[in-house]
């Protein structure tokens, strides 16, 4: 906050995004399959967090060697005043 009232600049505090991010899958983990890896990531001046985790699939799964794909799934946010509906 105090970079903010000095410069206007809305920053991402790395450490703080992290945590909360880590906080937030660790209280969902129970939506999550245990095969489910997670990363996060600070590209550029925002916060990217990545889910990876192998799929078999059925009828698809049939044209490939084991019928079994690497999905990921990410999302991306960076800091910015946020105005409501």
């Amino acid at each position: 906050i105090p970079e903010f009232r000095s410069t206007g600049t809305v920053q991402l505090d790395p450490g703080l995004a992290e945590g909360r991010a880590r906080a937030y899958l660790d209280d969902h983990a129970a939506d999550l399959d245990d095969d489910i890896s997670a990363s996060i990531t600070f590209p550029a001046n925002g916060i990217e967090v990545t889910l990876t985790r192998e799929v078999e699939l059925t009828i698809i799964g049939a044209f490939l060697d084991d019928g079994v794909v690497g999905m990921e799934v990410s999302a991306y946010s960076t800091p910015g005043e946020r105005v409501g509906p």
